[in-house]
C-alpha cells in the first residue's frame, strides 16, 4: 500500500497527479491519500495508524504551505501534538516505512533542528523534486524510478531484518520482512527470514506458514526444507521432520551438515542403524571435522561396543590430540 501524506491547503494538484499515476502503475496496490479514504464511523486516529502500518511506501508532499503557523497559538502546525501530518510521519518512521519526501511548488524540507523530535529523521531522507513547469512528466518518472529501486528496497529490508535476527531481537525483524513481502510476494528470502523471526518468538504456526510459502516458491532450494524440518523436529513431529530433511538431502547429496541433521532425527527416533549410517556419511564427506568422529565414539559407547571406536579415536587424535572431549571419551573407552 502507498500512503500519501500532505496538507489539503498545500499542493493538492500534485497529490491528484501522484495518486493517479500510482494507481495506474500499480493497479493491485492500494493508495491512501486523504482522510476521506477512511470508512465512515470508524475511530479516525486508530484507523489512520492502522492504515499506515499496512503501508510500505509513504510520500510526504511538501509545498510552500506544508508547515504553516497556527494563528491562535503562534507556533508551527508540526509542533502541535494533534497535528495529523506529524502523526502520519511519526507512525511511518516507527513502522520503518520507505519514506520519500516530495518537494513541490517551491516547498522546502526543513532541517532536523526545525522539526519535532519524533520526525527529525525525515530531514535525512533523500527528497524528490517536482517543479510547476511539467509536474506530470516528473511524477511519471518518479513512479517509474520507484519500480527500478524496488529491488534494492526489498534487499535493504531483508538485510535489516537479518541484522535484528543476529542481534536477538526477532520482534523488530518482523516488520522489515513483512514490508519486503508486501513489495514482492514471491520473495523467498523474506519468507524464510520472517519464518525464522516467528520461530525465535515461539510462534510455531506462523513460522510453519512462512517456511511452507518459501518451499512453494522454490522447492529446489534445500534451505527451505531444512528450516521446516527443524521446526517440525523441535515441535516433536519427527516423521514430518524426517521427510523434509530427506528432501533436502536429495537436493544436496554432498552436504555433510544436512546428513548430520538427519542423523540427529534418527537418534531421537531410536533408529540407531540409520543414525550410524548417516554419521559414516558425514565422516566420508568431511573427514577433517572431529565432531563427527566424537559422535560416533559416543555412539559405540552408548551401544555397548567401545572396542569399535579405536579407528575413530586414532583419526580424532590426529585431528586434535588435545581435544578435552576426546580425552574424556578415551578414558571411558579404556575403562
Amino acid at each position: 500500500m502507498f500512503f500519501i501524506s500532505y496538507r489539503r491547503s498545500d499542493c493538492p494538484q500534485t497529490v491528484d497527479l501522484l495518486r493517479a499515476r500510482l494507481k495506474a502503475k500499480n493497479p493491485e496496490s492500494e493508495v491512501f491519500w486523504d482522510m476521506d479514504s477512511l470508512k465512515v464511523g470508524v475511530h479516525f486516529k486508530a484507523s489512520l495508524i492502522q492504515t499506515i502500518w499496512k503501508s510500505t511506501i509513504m510520500f510526504v508532499l511538501i509545498g510552500p504551505n506544508w508547515n504553516p503557523v497556527n494563528k491562535k497559538t503562534g507556533q508551527p502546525r508540526l509542533f502541535e501534538d494533534t497535528d495529523i501530518v506529524r502523526l502520519e510521519i511519526s507512525e511511518a518512521l516507527k513502522r520503518n516505512l520507505y519514506i520519500v519526501p516530495l518537494i513541490s511548488r517551491g516547498g522546502e524540507l526543513p532541517p532536523a533542528s526545525e522539526l519535532p523530535n519524533e520526525i527529525r529523521e525525515l530531514s535525512y531522507k533523500g527528497a524528490a523534486f517536482i517543479s510547476s513547469k511539467d509536474p506530470q512528466t516528473q511524477i511519471d518518472q518518479l513512479v517509474d524510478e520507484l519500480d527500478q529501486i524496488k529491488t534494492s528496497i526489498i534487499k535493504e529490508f531483508i538485510q535489516i531484518g537479518n541484522g535484528f535476527i543476529v542481534e536477538g531481537t526477532p520482534e523488530r525483524a518482523l516488520s522489515y520482512y513483512s514490508q519486503a513481502i508486501s513489495l514482492d510476494k514471491k520473495n523467498v528470502f523474506a519468507y524464510r527470514g520472517r519464518g525464522t523471526a516467528h520461530e525465535n518468538m515461539n510462534e510455531t504456526s506462523k513460522a510453519l506458514s512462512d517456511y511452507s510459502s518459501a518451499i512453494q516458491l522454490d522447492s529446489s532450494d534445500p534451505i527451505g526444507w531444512v528450516q521446516r524440518s527443524h521446526l517440525f523436529r523441535i515441535s516433536g513431529q519427527l516423521q514430518k521432520a524426517l521427510l523434509d530433511i530427506d528432501k533436502a538431502i536429495s537436493l544436496t547429496l554432498t552436504n555433510d551438515i544436512v546428513y548430520h541433521i538427519r542423523a540427529g532425527i534418527y537418534a531421537e527416533m531410536g533408529r540407531h542403524i540409520d543414525y550410524m549410517s548417516d554419521l559414516a556419511s558425514c565422516i566420508k564427506l568431511a573427514p577433517h571435522k572431529i565432531d563427527y568422529r566424537l559422535d560416533r565414539i559416543e555412539a559405540y559407547l552408548a551401544y555397548g561396543h567401545p572396542s569399535l571406536s579405536e579407528d575413530d579415536i586414532l583419526a580424532a587424535s590426529k585431528l586434535d590430540p588435545n581435544n578435552e572431549h576426546l580425552i574424556d571419551l578415551i578414558e571411558k573407552v579404556r575403562q
